[in-house]
């Protein structure tokens, strides 16, 4: 368990030796810090941000005191009520624990409740995976992209700034606490035998559909039927998506409502992966794929907006056409091929232009390893 302090000029020395590479080192510092970092480096930028009242450097901690991780808070603007986050960093001894994730919603929670601030904004180049991830588990979502922002040793990198707001972030913890008592409630009414607990772990279960409906605004009847209407032991639900790509352009069906969305839906319970692919091309695109690979599998509720009340994994399948035609059908009016750069509208609570980008990289790439959460 971690707890945030502030940065102290002892921390200098030892986050400079967390930096074994140039490249990662630069990736994390944008050029504000010359190679190889030391601890008078921080302590004279630090003290910059400390002085002008506007930024505030901490530094996360275990249940030990040893310095665990480190970022800082700055540009606050009063006007707009918002603040950056900048220079995060994990020991990475300690990496692959989930820390990241803990310090980043220990500083959300301080940007939010104690400074007050409505929005808190980062920037992270986009070919830093691991990060993007991070940021978005924690509710951050891509607002502005540059393309060709730094370079590198003669390489460009786009950067993306990502933000996440304060209403969205209160809703995403209420709607965290009452998963989490609603997948407490559903297992022990599973395994429970005691008639006192069955009546506890029903009352739990109740808390947590109340909670959605104060947060939501839904009739508590309507998140029963949404929320607590399954048995068993809770897992979340399975989405496969079909990539097809040709001479760069990813083939995409257009819904009713106008927007655009790879082919795929919900995994039906006597398909498999492959299997449901295939069956969802042919119902909403007409078209006889064979499914090939798995590109990526995605926790959706990190990737896409808005979030659902249960667990849903997307499974990105590249496929192969062999036969089949488009026809207007109950799920679809239309299907074409479409480059990153001409996109359509999007509905985003099934792709987003950034998961598109990912298959459209992944399925042109003759050995691809699939990324997942």
């Amino acid at each position: 368990m971690l707890r945030l302090r502030p940065y102290n000029p002892k921390d200098g020395e030892i986050l400079s030796r967390w930096f074994s590479d140039e490249e990662g080192f630069t990736e994390w510092s944008a050029g504000q810090f010359a190679y190889p970092l030391n601890g008078e480096q921080l302590d004279d930028y630090y003290r910059k941000w400390t002085s002008q009242g506007d930024g505030w450097p901490m530094a996360a901690v275990d249940e030990n005191g040893r310095l665990a991780g480190h970022l800082l808070m700055r540009s606050a603007d009063y006007e707009e009520n918002s603040l950056f986050f900048g220079f995060i960093a994990v020991d990475p001894a300690l990496r692959g624990k989930g820390l990241g994730k803990e310090m980043i919603s220990l500083a959300l929670a301080y940007a939010f409740q104690i400074l007050k601030v409505d929005t808190v904004r980062l920037r992270v180049f986009k070919n830093n995976p691991g990060a993007r991830r991070c940021y978005e588990a924690e509710g951050f979502l891509p607002e502005i992209v540059t393309e060709k922002a730094f370079s590198y040793k003669g390489e460009w990198w786009d950067n993306i700034q990502m933000a996440v707001r304060r209403q969205d972030w209160e809703t995403k913890s209420w709607l965290s606490w009452a998963r989490k008592l609603q997948f407490i409630a559903q297992a022990g009414l599973t395994y429970s035998k005691d008639p006192y607990d069955l009546e506890r772990f029903g009352q739990i279960r109740e808390i947590s559909a109340e909670m959605v409906s104060l947060q939501s605004g839904l009739p508590i009847e309507r998140v029963r039927d949404l929320f607590c209407n399954e048995t068993g032991f809770q897992t979340p639900k399975l989405d496969t998506r079909a990539v097809i790509v040709e001479n760069g352009k990813i083939l995409l069906v257009q819904e009713s409502d106008g927007r655009w969305s790879l082919p795929g839906g919900w995994v039906d319970v006597d398909q498999s992966i492959g299997g449901n692919t295939e069956k969802e091309t042919l119902e909403e695109a007409g078209l006889r794929v064979k499914a090939l690979r798995i590109l990526a599998v995605q926790d959706r509720n990190r990737h896409n907006r808005p979030v659902y009340l249960y667990g849903v994994i997307k499974i990105f399948v590249q496929c192969r056409v062999f036969g089949g035609a488009f026809a207007p059908n109950i799920e679809t009016v239309d299907s074409r091929y479409f480059s990153l750069e001409e996109l359509p509208p999007l509905a985003e609570e099934k792709n987003t232009a950034e998961q598109i980008a990912l298959c459209i990289k992944a399925a042109e790439s003759p050995v691809w390893e699939p990324v997942f959460d």
